[in-house]
């Protein structure tokens, strides 16, 4: 429908297959991917730096001394839960199994990857859950600014810019209880 109207360019959200990426691509239509989750296919990208949120998410869990911590991502075959995951393995600690569990982006897929983890989960987010928030507008001004620059006929650079997140310490994260020095799940 996009390319009907002859539009002079697109951000993007995510959202077309790599067939459909790869059709605009060929249409010489500028595009900018924001958070996509799909592998470069030649369009510049702006994105939050997964590495960098599971670094931080990571290295607050352990300065409140929690030692065993679970990841719960998005569906194998989403870029940005592969990046986590990677960055959240690179973290364990040498012969320690941290675990990893997969979901579908729903309620019903986090409370079942959830109990994947936990074998149990709450169905309220009370207490307030800590987050990592994206930085939204500085992601979408970027993608403009490439957006502009694409259509101005500048060749799209770089490949990709990476936007750190801030870590948001909420009441669900606190210090590691201690059990005269057994180990408990954090």
């Amino acid at each position: 429908m996009l390319l009907d109207q002859q539009v002079s360019g697109v951000v993007f959200c995510g959202g077309l297959s790599a067939d459909e990426y790869r059709q605009l691509l060929g249409r010489g239509v500028p595009v900018v991917l924001l958070n996509a989750a799909v592998d470069y296919l030649g369009f510049p990208q702006v994105s939050t730096d997964d590495t960098a949120a599971v670094q931080q998410a990571h290295a607050h869990l352990t300065s409140l001394g929690h030692r065993r911590i679970g990841l719960l991502v998005g569906p194998e075959d989403h870029t940005p839960s592969e990046r986590k995951v990677a960055a959240f393995r690179a973290l364990a600690p040498a012969g320690s199994r941290q675990p990893v569990a997969h979901a579908l982006f729903s309620f019903e897929g986090g409370q079942a990857a959830a109990a994947e983890l936990l074998s149990a989960f709450m169905n309220y987010t009370d207490p307030p859950l800590t987050t990592l928030r994206q930085p939204i507008e500085a992601m979408a001004k970027a993608a403009v600014t490439l957006l502009v620059n694409q259509m101005g006929g500048n060749a799209p650079t770089p490949k990709e810019l990476l936007h750190e997140p801030e870590l948001v310490v909420r009441s669900s994260t606190g210090p590691a209880p201690v059990n005269h020095g057994q180990e408990l799940d954090s």
